[in-house]
């Protein structure tokens, strides 16, 4: 539910999301109170765009995302039966039978669907 947490609080494009990568999060070099978030964009011919985020503000957005990368990953990969999985995706899920695997932009929108409905949510997130 992070991604889309995180997709809501920025609008972004949810293939896009999903492509980050470990690297994708940079701690400025100068100040170490700014994060850049690098997307490579395939239809932009992979030029990179990105957004900057100071961690001292009212946008939580970094912290949603060094969680993921810093506590959430760790948790999937710990509990995973694949244990040789291995990948530099920033977003990794557990499927429904305990194997880790990248959380692709189709499966990542229908186990949202499947949270929110099994949680009486009538709304659809697409």
């Amino acid at each position: 539910m992070y991604i889309a947490l995180i997709i809501i609080l920025t609008g972004w494009n949810i293939s896009s999301i999903s492509d980050l990568k470990l690297d994708s999060i940079e701690l400025d070099n100068q100040n170490n109170n700014l994060y850049h978030v690098n997307f490579n964009k395939p239809r932009a011919n992979y030029d990179t765009h990105t957004h900057s985020f100071f961690k001292n503000s009212n946008d939580k957005t970094i912290y949603l995302l060094l969680y993921v990368r810093d506590v959430l990953r760790a948790k999937i990969l710990a509990e995973r039966k694949n244990i040789d999985f291995q990948t530099d995706h920033l977003f990794i899920c557990l499927n429904t039978r305990g194997y880790a695997q990248v959380a692709h932009m189709s499966y990542t929108v229908q186990r949202i669907n499947e949270i929110l409905m099994h949680a009486g949510c009538s709304v659809r997130f697409n």
